[in-house]
């Protein structure tokens, strides 16, 4: 927004010259008729360059050429078109220069120099200067604002200020800020803040509330560690410049430190250790005497006191300050509870020292030179306010929680030690992102959308509606009455109603109705229509009369289109029964055959009886 603002307040120049025209035209349409005759043109056209117009030869041309239907007068979107579209005939002067530029002046005023390149700079009568050179480059003068912007060909945006400031909005959507005093600030597209100061200290503010803090070569040299990273949930993590990493987990206050070679030395809240490489099963516990020991030799970059953060030089997020509030050591002084002196002197051996001070209800702040405020409660908590941000604060509660607050924008970020962060707009919608990645996206209409890792997606609707869309394409959607209706990747789509049954339809046209006892009918896409029952019982009919029916116990009996009724049981054996009553039994086990003349059978799909009585 601060680009486009500064963009446009430079060429609003430009624009301001239509306005002109257009309260000019209305100005000296005396008559109000909508139209300039002849006299009145004269008046307009002194208005916008008292130069021309001197003539009433040059109010003749400019009349033939504004009125393009040749009624005599001109009309304000004849006059418009005249001055703002038709820029050849709005030319009044052309040089041609020995040197092989070409000058132009136009009837709004305008002095336009073309180059032999193709650049070309145009100068208003308010000192405003557009330029475009030949690659397609714009640069934008405005002396009153002592103010330049450069539009490049890519579609990145520079702004120049006469403070020493520039602004430069890449293509991306990535702005840069850089301060006259040399500070740069860069928001990416995903709204990642970095300032890089002066001193060639680097930081960056993440969404999720981490902070990371690269430092200059010589910032380096001097502290020997080389980043600092606060995660999001509040873990405090150093790089030193020797390759090895001090990582220190404020719930449970545990220091864990990784040299070059794998090796790792974990120190405990109660002072005490453990030494060895990951997953070594000989590792070795350190009792705090050994401990202090190779801190004391150096072997070790830990903090002599157990259970408390280091602290680096230079830096915002591990300084003494943090430190010495966290310790809340307090010792009676007259009656009032202050800061011991060995803790004021600890606040004092950061980059800027503080003054320390009890507010009502045992609160200590502490104020810093540069700005900084800290709060620490009796309870614990922590609150942390930045000079250059007087907008945003910081708390951290007792149990690890890590609480930012934007009153500028109304948002605030909650940070639990499990990694769970929780951000809340000012418009209400509300996004969750649980430590696996999961996130939960609340609209201020009560709209939930939740990802997980893997980019399923589920949305809930305050009327109780969900949709849920797989990776693999599926989609399903629940309805407030508990209608279930899923469309899978490959068009097939299941309706559950509430009351259990599904209906399933798939593109090669099957169609299944299930009720919920378990039977189903369904209907194949030849025509064929099978009725299950919940025993297992099924009925097969078929487009041309053909049935089916097959029951629990293998049995199967079958009527052709004809009338004629075959039936095999489940130890193979085979009946058959004509229309007129006749038929076989077909015996599979000692393989005979009984034949029955007609009127000695009757059949239906129940099955063919009156073969007991059977004849060889």
């Amino acid at each position: 927004n601060v680009v486009h603002d500064d963009t446009s307040k430079l060429i609003r120049g430009m624009e301001s010259l239509q306005t002109a025209v257009r309260a000019a035209f209305s100005d000296y349409d005396t008559d109000g008729s909508g139209y300039i005759e002849r006299d009145e043109l004269l008046a307009v056209l002194r208005d916008i360059n008292p130069e021309i117009a001197e003539k009433d030869s040059e109010a003749e041309k400019l009349l033939a050429a504004c009125d393009a239907d040749k009624d005599g007068r001109i009309s304000l979107q004849e006059f418009c078109d005249f001055v703002f579209q038709k820029t050849e005939l709005a030319v009044l002067h052309t040089w041609h220069l020995a040197d092989g530029r070409v000058q132009q002046k136009f009837i709004d005023g305008r002095i336009r120099m073309t180059f032999p390149d193709g650049c070309t700079v145009d100068k208003y009568k308010n000192g405003l200067k557009h330029q475009r050179d030949a690659d397609g480059t714009i640069l934008l003068t405005d002396p009153s604002a002592g103010g330049e912007t450069t539009i490049k060909p890519d579609g990145t945006i520079i702004l120049n200020y006469g403070d020493g400031r520039s602004i430069t909005k890449l293509p991306d959507g990535t702005t840069i800020t850089k301060e006259s005093n040399g500070t740069t600030t860069q928001i990416d597209a995903g709204g990642v803040r970095t300032v890089t100061s002066v001193d060639g200290l680097r930081t960056s503010y993440f969404s999720n509330g981490a902070v990371v803090e690269v430092f200059s070569n010589a910032q380096a040299e001097t502290s020997g560690v080389r980043r600092v990273q606060r995660c999001a949930a509040g873990e405090l993590i150093l790089t030193y410049t020797d390759g090895s990493k001090l990582q220190f987990n404020p719930a449970d206050s545990v220091l864990i430190e990784t040299l070059v070679d794998g090796s790792v030395l974990q120190r405990f809240a109660d002072g005490h250790g453990v030494q060895g490489k990951d997953y070594d099963p000989t590792s070795k516990t350190l009792s705090t005497e050994e401990m202090l020991a190779e801190i004391d030799s150096g072997r070790s970059k830990m903090p002599r006191e157990p259970g408390k953060p280091p602290v680096v030089s230079f830096s915002e997020i591990a300084s003494a300050a943090v430190a010495s509030v966290a310790r809340h050591l307090i010792a009676a002084v007259d009656g009032k509870e202050v800061l011991a002196d060995d803790e004021v002197a600890v606040a004092s051996v950061g980059s800027a020292g503080g003054v320390t001070e009890e507010l009502a209800g045992g609160v200590l702040r502490t104020m810093f030179s540069d700005g900084r405020v800290l709060e620490k409660h009796p309870d614990g908590t922590i609150v942390e306010k930045q000079a250059s941000d007087a907008d945003r604060r910081r708390q951290t509660n007792p149990d690890g929680t890590v609480i930012l607050i934007d009153s500028r924008t109304g948002t605030e970020t909650t940070i639990r030690p499990s990694g769970t962060s929780i951000t809340v707009y000012a418009d209400g919608h509300k996004v969750q992102t649980s430590k696996d990645g999961t996130t939960i996206t609340t609209a201020a209409d009560g709209t939930e959308t939740q990802i997980d890792p893997k980019g399923n997606r589920i949305t809930k609707t305050p009327s109780g509606e969900t949709t849920v869309y797989r990776v693999d394409g599926t989609i399903i959607e629940t309805s407030a009455s508990g209608e279930k209706k899923q469309i899978c990747p490959d068009g097939c789509v299941i309706i559950t109603r509430k009351d259990g049954t599904t209906e399933q339809t798939d593109t090669d046209g099957l169609h299944v109705i299930t009720l919920p006892d378990g039977s189903y009918t369904m209907l194949t896409p030849s025509g064929s229509k099978i009725e299950a029952q919940a025993s297992g019982e099924k009925l097969q009919t078929d487009p041309d009369g053909c049935q089916i029916r097959t029951f629990v116990d293998g049995r199967r009996v079958q009527r052709d289109p004809s009338g004629r009724m075959l039936e095999t049981l489940s130890d193979g054996t085979f009946r058959q029964c004509e229309p007129d009553g006749s038929g076989l039994e077909l015996s599979v086990d000692n393989k005979q055959q009984w034949d029955f003349p007609a009127g000695s059978l009757s059949a239906s799909l129940d099955g063919i009886s009156g073969t007991d009585q059977k004849k060889k």
